[in-house]
């Protein structure tokens, strides 16, 4: 088993502001959950997101150039993450080394442009904000949430969801084993979503939360 991540970066987030953290598997449907939060108002930062216009930065694409070379550029001249990931999530004994050195790179980073995307919401008259961020719990972001939430899905579906994305099963087996186990996330959470599939049942799930947070906000004040 790969060492689990546990460097904690630091993050400052504003007060006065309601934050739900959402936690589960891959391919669980987190991403999912955060749009039906912002559809109720909520604002949402996404780590991938963010990590993914980071890895889109000259000095960032230097960096991992000049470590493992030009196959980790596509041909448009931007970093392929796939290729990344294979170094990374790969089976080299050399695999976590170069984890920790793509995340010493990068967490910092993200961490930054997620403090400077809060404040922008919360400029904008946000109170309630949902992270969805894959390593809250790793990173010891989770501490900061008022809320966590996790997402659950029949391993087959979230199977199913990752093969749409090209992914193999070991890969899959391979990134699961880099982070917390399932079981001790659920128990970190306040509240369980379960994203069987029905979207009817989600939406539902996800208003219902949505509702205990704005009446928690109101008395409150």
């Amino acid at each position: 088993m790969q060492d689990i991540p546990n460097s904690r970066v630091p993050l400052n987030l504003p007060e006065g502001v309601f934050y739900i953290g959402l936690i589960g598997g891959i391919g669980a449907g987190k991403s999912t959950v955060a749009r039906e939060f912002a559809k109720l108002g909520a604002g949402v930062v996404e780590a991938d997101r963010i990590t993914h216009q980071l890895l889109d930065q000259p000095e960032i694409r230097c960096q991992l150039e000049q470590r493992w070379g030009t196959c980790i550029v596509d041909k448009e001249g931007r970093v392929d993450r796939r290729a990344v990931a294979a170094i990374v999530f790969g089976t080299e004994a050399s695999a976590p080394a170069e984890r920790q050195y793509l995340e010493s790179l990068l967490h910092p980073r993200v961490a930054k442009e997620i403090e400077q995307e809060i404040r922008r919401l919360v400029s904008e008259g946000c109170r309630v904000i949902v992270l969805d961020i894959p390593l809250l719990v790793e990173l010891g972001w989770a501490d900061r949430c008022q809320l966590l939430v996790f997402v659950d899905a029949p391993a087959t579906m979230c199977w199913q969801r990752l093969q749409a994305r090209r992914w193999t099963w070991s890969e899959f087996l391979r990134r699961q084993l880099c982070q917390i186990p399932l079981e001790k996330k659920r128990k970190l959470a306040q509240v369980v979503i379960d994203n069987s599939g029905q979207m009817e049942k989600l939406c539902s799930q996800v208003a219902q939360i949505w509702q205990t947070v704005i009446d928690r906000l109101r008395t409150s004040h």
